[in-house]
């Protein structure tokens, strides 16, 4: 009985070591992804604060970016199609989003105008 319970831990350990390896490899695609397009556009300079995360109901890596001359705006960016790890992401999109949604053209970092 005892060598069940451990094996069943141990494929659980292993699953857990293995999801959080590809999470953390998913988001350093997409980190590089999304600053590649922020920094093609000149916008890097102006970042306040920055952080990544995975987003489990979507299924998708997002970057929520402060920037210096809009502290009261929260800008989510995100790639889509989903970064792969295994393959290629040449097809992938940078898409953003902000916290305010009134009248979004207007707002000096979006991607989508």
């Amino acid at each position: 009985m005892k060598k069940v319970f451990l094996i069943i831990i141990s494929i659980i350990v292993i699953f857990s070591i293995l999801g959080s390896i590809y999470i953390h490899q998913k988001k350093a695609i997409a980190n590089e992804i999304i600053m590649e397009e922020i920094k093609n556009r000149g916008w890097e300079k102006n970042i306040k604060d920055s952080s990544i995360h995975y987003n489990i109901m979507l299924g998708r890596v997002e970057k929520n970016i402060t920037y210096i001359d809009e502290p009261k705006n929260e800008y989510i960016y995100y790639v889509s199609p989903s970064v792969s790890v295994f393959k290629s992401n040449n097809n992938s999109k940078v898409y953003g989003e902000t916290n305010i949604e009134k009248n979004i053209k207007n707002y000096k970092y979006n991607i989508i105008r």
